[in-house]
């Protein structure tokens, strides 16, 4: 009976560990710009740039905007293109979640390009004027890799906050299955013990 009371004990701790590590861990440093800089990611600022990444704000809040002009920004060689880059340790095959906040602000034409190492995880092009929480689960071709966003606003400047890359990882079980399971491991403890008593 004893054997049956560890078995029950050993089943919870393996679900109590099971939502324990369903929670993402941040491959993004930095993501938020709350640092006032662009520690972490790399920022192409050559000549042949115009408007490059800056960094910006708006009361307490920190955000990364470009005003870059012209089809070069997003298609133009590497020291023409309005790049916002950071390296990230990822496995290769695991999906992971990459969100973020863009608005292109005033104006058109206006594009955003996303690239999470050579997988090109979405082009907005002259979406409306308004911030949008955009998420995309996608999966590692390799690792580590670059995250880019290249941008371009030609009448005016965008804005890019909240960048996060997190694993996604298994399922939590729902609290109804839990509560289900943990009421079963009650009853069979109840039972252990009546059974050593006996």
């Amino acid at each position: 009976m004893r054997q049956i009371l560890r078995t029950s004990l050993l089943a919870l701790a393996m679900v109590a560990a099971c939502a324990a590590t369903a929670s993402a861990d941040q491959l993004v440093t930095n993501g938020d710009f709350q640092t006032g800089t662009f520690a972490g990611w790399t920022v192409n600022t050559s000549g042949a740039t115009n408007h490059p990444w800056t960094i910006q704000s708006n009361g307490s809040n920190f955000y990364a905007s470009t005003g870059c002009v012209g089809i070069e920004c997003i298609e133009g060689n590497s020291t023409q293109e309005a790049s916002l880059v950071q390296i990230l340790s990822t496995v290769a095959g695991q999906t992971y979640n990459l969100s973020f906040d863009y608005s292109p602000e005033d104006g058109t034409p206006t594009e955003l390009l996303v690239d999470f190492g050579s997988t090109q995880v979405v082009d907005l092009v002259n979406v409306p004027d308004s911030i949008v929480h955009y998420s995309f689960d996608v999966v590692a071709p390799s690792g580590p890799l670059e995250l880019m966003f290249l941008g371009r606003q030609d009448p005016s400047f965008n804005f890019l906050d909240n960048i996060s890359v997190s694993t996604v990882s298994a399922a939590t079980p729902e609290p109804a299955s839990l509560a289900l399971f943990g009421t079963g491991i009650l009853g069979l403890v109840g039972v252990a013990r009546r059974k050593l008593r006996a």
